[in-house]
This record gives C-alpha cells, sequence and structure tokens, in this order.
C-alpha cells in the first residue's frame, strides 16, 4: 500500500510538473500567431508623452504604461460614504506578465544592458496588452501566457507573434 501511494505521488507530481512547463520554441510555438486590433490614438498618446518625459525608458512608453494601468485596474466603491475600496484587474494573466515584463527590462536598464530593441520590445507588449483588454475571443494567447508565466523570455517571444492591426 505503501509503494502504491509512493507512486501516485510520483505519478501526480510529474504530470503536475509537465503541465506547467513553458512552451519554448523546440515545441512547436512557430506556428502560433494572432491578429488583434489596436485602438490607441497616436495624437492623443503624443499629447500624453509630455507627462511622461522623465521616465527610464522613453516618454511614449511611459505614455503607454500609464494608458494600460487606468484602463486595466478599476477600483470599485463599496457604498456611498465607504472610504474602503476594492480594485478589480482586467485580463490579470496578461496583467502580472506585463508587470513581470517590466520588471525583467527594469533589471536590465539598472545593469546598463538595455537595447533600443527591447525598448521597441516593451512599446509593443504594452500595445498588445491594451488591445487585449477589450477582446472576448483572443485566440488562447491568454492561455499560453498563463502556461509561461514563470517564463519571462517566453512570454516576451508570445508577446512579439501579435501582429496589431490598427483601426485608424
Amino acid at each position: 500500500m505503501r509503494c502504491f501511494i509512493t507512486f501516485s505521488l510520483l505519478l501526480l507530481s510529474s504530470s503536475f510538473l509537465w503541465a506547467n512547463k513553458p512552451i519554448t520554441n523546440a515545441q512547436n510555438s512557430d506556428h502560433l500567431t494572432w491578429e488583434f486590433y489596436c485602438a490607441i490614438n497616436e495624437q492623443i498618446l503624443g499629447k500624453q508623452k509630455d507627462n511622461h518625459k522623465k521616465n527610464p525608458f522613453s516618454p511614449t512608453i511611459g505614455a503607454l504604461q500609464q494608458l494600460y494601468k487606468t484602463l486595466s485596474l478599476k477600483r470599485n466603491q463599496l457604498g456611498v460614504g465607504d472610504m474602503s475600496a476594492t480594485v478589480s484587474i482586467r485580463k490579470p494573466l496578461i496583467y502580472d506578465s506585463v508587470r513581470n515584463i517590466e520588471k525583467y527590462y527594469s533589471k536590465k536598464r539598472k545593469q546598463q544592458k538595455l537595447t533600443l530593441e527591447d525598448k521597441a520590445d516593451l512599446e509593443h507588449i504594452l500595445r498588445v496588452a491594451i488591445a487585449t483588454l477589450d477582446l472576448a475571443d483572443h485566440g488562447n494567447f491568454e492561455v499560453h501566457i498563463g502556461i509561461n508565466r514563470k517564463c519571462v523570455e517566453c512570454q516576451i517571444d508570445l508577446y512579439q507573434k501579435v501582429i496589431l492591426q490598427s483601426i485608424y
């Protein structure tokens, strides 16, 4: 009986580890692409850049970060006169992945290893994150982000596979 319990625990733990493995390029994720519509007006974004001139990445990234945070976080007042409020997050998996990616690039910036390509990648990631907020059908993009939640480089790779189409 003891051997059976040990074997079943080993089998359970190995299946759990297999299910949470990040999807890498070697595991046929090359065929994954998504196409989302982006509704970011460049004129409005240009006005917001003035408020974010001191952003360590760039004014555009600072404006996109602020826009994403205001769109994804919603404060719910519990009642009239009640000072406590709850915060709800739209698309929490994507929100967490964007925060992890921002931390990853902040560490690279502090080590002075951040390149212009990294800044362009971060800008694209923020635009994709804003585009996914209003999507009901995201074509399992959020599922793949959830599977790769431990691997920041895999998440960056998934965001790069998204093609954005502007509605303007």
